[in-house]
C-alpha cells in the first residue's frame, strides 16, 4: 500500500515490567516510537531507554489525567471530582468522566498547569519530546483537547496523536463538516498522522481488503507489558508482521513524520 506507519508503544515509565516489555519490542524491531508517563513508577527506567535507543525510535510524552498521583496539588480539581482521595489518603487523578463536561475556567487553568508540569518533568529528565498523546485518550475529550494543544504549542511540540478517524455515524453531515473545520483551526501548526488504529484493527482491515487509501501516514498503538490478553496478542501480531514485505509499507517514527 506504500503507506508510512508509526508503531507507538504507550505507557513507557508506567512500571519496570512495562519498560522491560517496551525494550524487548525495540530490540525486536516491532515498534518505532514510545510515549513516556511523567507521574508513574519508573520514569528513571524510561530515561534509561531513551539514552540507549533515542537514535532508533522516537520518544513522546504520554499525558496523564486519569491514573496515578498528579504532580501538582489542586483544590479546584479535587472540588469538581477531577482528582479523588484514595483509601490510603493519596490524591489520585480521576478525570475520565469529565473529559467532555463543561469545566470551570479555574479548573482549566489547573489542568493546563498539571499537563505543563508533566511535560516539563519529562524534558528535565533529558528526554527530547517528539510528540504528544495521552493515557486513556484523555486528550480526545472536547474539554481537554484545546488545553493539550495550548500546552503543546507552549513547548513548540508540533505533533499530536490524531483525535479520531471519524465522527459517529449518528452525527449529521453538517456536524461532521463543523467538526472538521473546528479541528482545522485548533490544529493550526500541529501535524498528525492521517489514520490511527490498533494493530488488530489494521490487520483485520487489510486482510478483509477494506481500503485504507495508498500513501497514508498511519499510527498503530500498542501496549507492551499490558495485562490483558488482547494487549499481549497485539504484540505477538506485531512481531509476526513484516510490513514492508507484506504490504509494501515503510516503518517510520514521529521524528520522521
Amino acid at each position: 500500500m506504500n503507506n508510512q506507519i508509526i508503531i507507538n508503544a504507550d505507557d513507557c515509565g508506567r512500571s519496570k515490567v512495562v519498560n522491560s516489555a517496551i525494550e524487548e519490542c525495540i530490540q525486536a524491531g516491532c515498534i518505532t516510537s514510545t510515549t513516556v508517563m511523567a507521574n508513574m513508577d519508573d520514569l528513571e527506567g524510561a530515561v534509561g531507554l531513551y539514552n540507549t535507543y533515542k537514535n532508533s525510535i522516537s520518544f513522546g510524552c504520554h499525558l496523564n489525567l486519569t491514573q496515578g498521583q498528579p504532580l501538582l496539588k489542586s483544590q479546584i480539581l479535587q472540588d469538581i471530582g477531577f482528582t479523588s482521595i484514595s483509601d490510603d489518603g493519596m490524591i489520585e487523578l480521576n478525570g475520565m468522566h469529565l473529559r467532555n463536561s463543561r469545566i470551570p475556567r479555574a479548573a482549566k487553568v489547573a489542568i493546563f498547569e498539571e499537563l505543563d508540569a508533566q511535560i516539563q518533568k519529562v524534558l528535565d529528565s533529558g528526554i527530547v519530546i517528539s510528540h504528544i498523546d495521552s493515557h486513556h485518550h484523555i486528550h480526545n475529550g472536547l474539554s481537554i483537547l484545546p488545553i493539550v494543544v495550548e500546552v503543546a504549542k507552549k513547548y513548540n511540540i508540533s505533533k499530536i496523536r490524531i483525535l479520531r478517524n471519524y465522527l459517529p455515524s449518528s452525527c449529521s453531515l453538517w456536524a461532521r463538516k463543523a467538526w472538521r473545520a473546528y479541528l482545522g483551526c485548533l490544529y493550526s501548526g500541529i501535524k498528525t498522522t492521517e489514520w490511527f488504529s490498533s494493530p488488530n484493527e489494521f490487520y483485520s482491515l487489510t486482510k478483509s481488503k477494506q481500503v485504507i487509501k495508498k500513501n497514508t501516514t498511519i499510527e498503530l498503538m500498542c501496549h507492551p507489558g499490558g495485562a490483558s490478553d488482547s494487549e499481549r496478542k497485539e504484540i505477538d501480531l506485531l512481531k509476526s508482521i513484516d510490513f514492508n514485505k507484506e504490504y509494501g509499507d515503510i516503518l517510520i517514527n514521529y521524528n520522521q513524520l
